[in-house]
């Protein structure tokens, strides 16, 4: 198979995986049923999954933060135990080890204000990831 026309097809469907084969079709100057065919081939062996985007506002978050720690001992017990109770925080999405900014692990976590954000940063050092020193937030 040429790999333009999936090329092409597989950039569109980055941009708004949502779009139908007919309104693709129109787009790519190719055929509904090209489209179809390729969307198949395609979801089959060359996209893993598709990804949702939700709309924060809507959900009632102002802000999203990520936070960078530093951590004296990954293999520690209490980062466990912090990775642990950051994960049971409900606005936190996302926690992991990880090289990169002078930093160890990171945290992604949503809020409905600042004062929410510093609440669950309080929160998360009650829970024993006050080894860690926060390098850097970001929102």
């Amino acid at each position: 198979m040429k790999r333009e026309k999936p090329l092409k097809l597989l950039f569109a469907l980055i941009k708004n995986s949502k779009r139908s084969d007919r309104d693709l079709a129109k787009t790519l100057g190719f055929s509904q049923p090209t489209v179809t065919r390729l969307r198949q081939i395609l979801e089959k062996e060359a996209i893993e999954q598709y990804t949702l985007i939700p709309s924060l506002p809507y959900l009632g978050f102002d802000i999203i933060v990520f936070t960078f720690f530093r951590t004296k001992e990954l293999v520690h017990p209490l980062w466990d135990k912090g990775k642990k109770g950051a994960a049971t925080q409900p606005s936190v999405v996302f926690v992991s080890t990880g090289q990169g900014m002078d930093s160890d692990a990171i945290m992604v976590s949503v809020h409905k204000n600042y004062a929410d954000f510093v609440s669950s940063i309080t929160c998360l050092g009650e829970t024993g990831a006050k080894n860690s020193k926060i390098s850097r937030s970001f929102s």
